[in-house]
């Protein structure tokens, strides 16, 4: 069985720069101020030690500054770029051909590549909410697909900070698990955030297959801790809202950390705002349920729920007290806030007074038994950190084989 060290300390939630304390301001000519976070119509500019030593303006950052998102738009033009020097050159021989392929794409890569609102055309939504919505756009210059995220954004409104501190850490992760960001935009009183486009979560997963196989999540498993512990290493940041639909799949075969805990921070206000939200709240760790302090395991007990929810196909506790799950595939993610109050309550002391749920060791591995056990440890101080399970025998197992093609063709049948 696998056994940390030594058991750490629940510290209180740490929270990334700039603190709580700025104020938001918008100014006469539509420019967001919060620290040294500004959004306006032509983009975003952060003035940060942390992150830069002088302000970039990322809607116009150039490959050439470290900014790995971008590759996909260098790739597309450099595509361009490469086939108009076949059709000019198609005569002459093929090393000269070749010389020259390569000397365009190193020119190429020193431009910069503005990412504008203008230059995006909506193809369809992706999905919805009282908060805003998630639609694929395609960058007409470089034929490029991308994610739009609109938020209604309101000064006055307890979320602003929350939602201008998710937009510091998308644009300030570089990791290949976190999803990536282009550039954000303030028009008309919304926030307009470019973002990587995904092909799937875990919840249409969940929804169309049902059971996703062990030697699938342990792909998953892997990619996410790294994810994690990025976030909680570099940034000290805590997601605080993990769960199948932040977590997007590519055709690619990678599985990426998406949504930095935008509303999770308003469900610790009170029992009744976490009541209102329990679609999230079923994801939560037991301390955070309770109100304690909490640290960066309390994403793991998420992360642990999650992948239970994947490979059995249903989320593991009854949301009407009785022992059995009344859902089907996935309900439990997307599901509508309670009608009747007792409901909620049944959910919250099944989480925290029940036992963990635990899987059917004649239908999984060991490993994967005591790496679920270990995620959904009740007592905090117990629960591993992304660190120690990077070590677990489970994620060591398929560590190895993450280069493979299983799970980029397992994500293709999800089309």
């Amino acid at each position: 069985m696998f056994r940390k060290k030594k058991k750490r300390p629940n510290f209180a939630i740490t929270i990334e720069i700039p603190s709580q304390k700025d104020d938001v301001q918008i100014t006469d000519t539509g420019t967001i101020n919060y620290g040294d976070l500004k959004i306006n119509k032509q983009g975003l500019q952060i003035l940060s030690k942390a992150i830069e030593t002088q302000t970039q303006e990322f809607s116009q950052i150039s490959p050439s500054q470290k900014s790995p998102q971008f590759a996909v738009l260098e790739e597309a033009k450099n595509k361009e770029k490469t086939n108009k020097n076949k059709n000019k050159n198609k005569n002459k021989n093929k090393n000269k051909n070749k010389n020259e392929k390569e000397k365009n794409k190193t020119e190429n890569d020193q431009k910069e590549i503005p990412v504008l609102l203008k230059d995006l055309e909506v193809i369809r939504q992706l999905g919805s909410g009282a908060g805003g919505q998630v639609e694929e756009v395609l960058h007409v210059p470089t034929q490029t697909t991308f994610a739009l995220k609109t938020i209604k954004f309101d000064t006055s409104d307890l979320m602003s900070k929350q939602i201008l501190n998710e937009i510091r850490t998308c644009f300030s992760a570089k990791s290949p698990y976190i999803v990536g960001s282009y550039s954000a935009f303030f028009v008309e009183g919304h926030i307009h955030i470019v973002l990587e486009y995904m092909d799937a979560t875990l919840a249409d997963a969940i929804k169309k297959l049902g059971k996703i196989p062990e030697k699938i999540i342990g792909k998953i498993a892997f990619q996410v801790l790294k994810g994690l512990n990025y976030l909680h290493k570099q940034h000290h940041l805590i997601h605080r809202d993990i769960k199948p639909s932040n977590l997007l799949l590519s055709r690619k075969g990678i599985c990426k950390i998406s949504d930095f805990g935008v509303s999770s921070q308003q469900l610790d206000n009170s029992l009744y705002q976490a009541k209102t939200w329990v679609g999230t709240v079923t994801y939560m760790s037991p301390e955070r349920i309770q109100g304690f302090p909490y640290s960066f395991n309390s994403d793991i007990y998420s992360l642990g729920l999650t992948l239970f929810e994947c490979c059995t196909g249903k989320y593991p506790y009854s949301i009407d007290s009785k022992d059995s799950p009344k859902f089907q595939k996935n309900q439990i993610s997307e599901m509508d806030k309670p009608k009747q109050t007792n409901t909620f309550w049944d959910l919250m002391n099944n989480i925290v007074e029940k036992p963990s749920p635990k899987l059917d060791p004649k239908k999984f591995s060991k490993e994967f038994c005591d790496f679920i056990d270990e995620c959904l440890q009740k007592d905090p101080n117990s629960r591993p950190t992304s660190s120690d399970l990077l070590l677990h025998p489970f994620v060591k197992k398929h560590e190895s084989l993450e280069k493979d093609t299983t799970l980029r063709n397992w994500i293709k049948k999800l089309k």
